[in-house]
């Protein structure tokens, strides 16, 4: 149970203990629990829409679908919080999401132009950034073009470490 916060709405701390309840591992509940919370974000009362975009895109990636579903939703999450919030953290997760899904799917040139919407410039966390690069570098490696790869991952250990994260 995650603990109130009083500078937050209350479907912020429903959103944040449905965050718990999947580091957890309980993801049936969670998904169980986001329904409530995706329907509460679309109401006139509650509002929320990057709270909308965050729940949606983790019933994509959790909810067995179709795949090609799973990729409209994880592009339409990533243009809305594109639209909220460029640069954020939650706009680079969208990001990292949509390109691991591309991945994932053998789509490596759609999963490196995802990458390279994730950037200083927009204002995106160095946490972000680094773990963009170290995906960039790891599909590179695999086209076997390994001076980009190096620079990537050289890129990814300076901004991993700023950030306090292990490379």
């Amino acid at each position: 149970m995650v603990a109130e916060d009083s500078s937050k709405s209350r479907l912020q701390n429903d959103f944040l203990e449905f965050r718990q309840t999947i580091l957890s591992g309980d993801v049936a509940t969670a998904i169980t629990d986001s329904a409530s919370i995706l329907e509460r974000s679309r109401s006139k009362e509650e509002r929320d829409p990057a709270i909308e975009a965050m729940i949606r895109m983790e019933r994509a990636l959790h909810v067995p679908n179709e795949p090609s579903l799973v990729g409209t939703e994880l592009r339409w999450c990533a243009d809305r919080m594109n639209a909220l919030s460029s640069g954020s953290a939650s706009h680079g997760v969208c990001l990292l999401n949509l390109a691991a899904w591309h991945r994932n799917r053998g789509e490596t040139m759609m999963s490196l132009t995802t990458h390279s919407d994730i950037s200083l410039s927009k204002g995106h966390p160095i946490e972000i950034i680094g773990l963009s690069r170290l995906e960039v570098a790891r599909m590179l490696v695999g086209l076997d073009d390994l001076d980009p790869a190096m620079r990537h991952l050289w890129s990814a250990r300076e901004y991993l470490t700023k950030s306090g994260m292990s490379p």
